[in-house]
């Protein structure tokens, strides 16, 4: 049985999402996480953290300017 719920892999994601952890430690993740549970998706889970992503310059301006708005 799984360790893990999809809940915690969302939020896993977020918080990835939000730091700066290098690709190579999220693919040593996603590893462990289809390890521990066949089904895990990772390209899934790539796509939820990058859904989180935040540049260093959004989070130096701050909620100020959405991402939308940085788009030509």
């Amino acid at each position: 049985m799984s360790k893990f719920t999809r809940k915690h892999y969302e939020e896993i994601a977020r918080i990835i999402g939000n730091s700066n952890i290098s690709f190579e430690d999220v693919k040593l993740l996603t590893t462990y996480f289809k390890a521990d549970n066949p089904r895990f998706d990772s390209d899934r889970f790539m796509h939820a953290i990058a859904k989180y992503k935040v540049t260093e310059f959004e989070r130096v301006v701050g909620n100020s300017v959405s991402r939308d708005q940085l788009q030509p």
